[in-house]
């Protein structure tokens, strides 16, 4: 089962995480455990869409993927139980529409490496294995994302906003393709548009 579930994300890292890091970040809720039947066929839908993306764009005809917040979530799993990236133990998106997101995960404190302040007392106060939970939005502003992190709690305890951004900053440019989300950033392949809608993303070139 791990092979055939594996056989979908072989794949260069930028691809598999151009969704990801577009939205995501800190998202998790629920045990990963074997990947079975819809699951499978919704993580393929989503492995699919980030192949046709890196291929050029044929024509002028715009191009529209939809993508529901299950396809979403399923590919998510498989993509962290075949990867398991430093720091990320489980993750979970819950896309609200209107560009907004809410988010949870369950991060390794251990793991995390960031420096100054913010590192030190993050695994001073935080130990093991922590839920993380963040509100945000994304904006799309001439083929540019950024994203805004308006709360971030860590075990119910709402964390300082220069905190929250060092903690996502992390999980996401500690892999390819290394965004820095700090700032906004160019979206790749020709796309120019994502956008969130209720318990969806939609991405456009």
């Amino acid at each position: 089962m791990r092979k055939r579930v594996r056989h979908l994300f072989n794949l260069s890292g930028s691809v598999r995480l151009l969704l990801l890091s577009a939205l995501l970040f800190l998202t998790g809720l629920f045990s990963i455990e074997l990947i079975w039947g819809q699951a499978v066929e919704n993580a393929r839908k989503v492995n699919q869409i980030l192949v046709k993306l890196k291929d050029p764009k044929q024509g002028t005809a715009p191009e529209k993927f939809e993508i529901s917040e299950r396809e979403l979530n399923d590919f998510i799993a498989a993509a962290i139980e075949i990867n398991k990236p430093k720091g990320m133990r489980k993750m979970v998106m819950d896309l609200q529409g209107n560009n907004q997101f809410y988010a949870r995960a369950f991060v390794r404190t251990e793991d995390i490496e960031l420096e100054g302040v913010a590192g030190k007392a993050l695994k001073s106060m935080f130990q093991g294995d922590q839920l993380v939970e963040a509100e945000g939005s994304i904006r799309i502003e001439k083929k540019k994302m950024s994203y805004d992190l308006s709360k971030t709690r860590i075990n119910g305890l709402v964390i300082p906003s220069s905190m929250a951004s060092d903690l996502a900053a992390f999980l996401i440019q500690a892999r390819p393709p290394h965004i820095n989300i700090r700032e906004p950033f160019d979206l790749p392949y020709g796309i120019a548009e994502v956008r969130i809608e209720k318990s969806k993303l939609i991405v456009e070139r």
